[in-house]
């Protein structure tokens, strides 16, 4: 495989987890109602779901940068793929409140690395003169994911 290939199918990988990590996170809010009744909580007890998967994101937004020089960008995206599957699967087989919220604390690592990785990954790995384009297409991922989301939640 060449090497303009293998990267562009690194930085489609990451922008796939971007996508479902963003897509996951707008489409909540319409199952409110539901999982009010299905956990037997409050509005303001279910919406910590929203604010922990937020709060966890913003964490590691912000200190994706000091991962990035410490790790490489394999192991982030392993690291970000893998708390992702292991937190959406936690919240699948939730029976209650609690495990749920853990279960989106720990799918936010995956969406909280996956989107500045993306962006690190069109930096470091296209040719100067495609970067524009790729940030683009990276803006065009991210932008998509939260008009998707409430229908995707419905």
């Amino acid at each position: 495989m060449n090497t303009q290939r293998k990267n562009m199918t690194a930085i489609l990988m990451v922008a796939v987890l971007a996508f479902l990590g963003i897509l996951t996170e707008t489409s909540l809010n319409v199952t409110f109602p539901e999982m009010m009744k299905d956990f037997k909580v409050s509005l303001d007890t279910i919406q910590w779901t929203t604010t922990g998967y937020l709060l966890a994101i913003a964490i590691l937004m912000i200190s994706s940068s000091y991962l990035n020089k410490r790790f490489t960008a394999r192991a982030i995206f392993l690291f970000a793929s893998g708390s992702f599957l292991i937190g959406s699967l936690l919240c699948l087989f939730s029976s209650n409140f609690e495990i749920m919220l853990l279960g989106r604390i720990i799918s936010s690592c995956g969406a909280g690395l996956a989107t500045p990785l993306m962006f690190n990954l069109v930096t470091e790995l296209m040719p100067r003169e495609e970067i524009g384009f790729y940030m683009g297409l990276a803006g065009l991922v991210l932008a998509m994911a939260p008009s998707l989301g409430p229908s995707f939640g419905g």
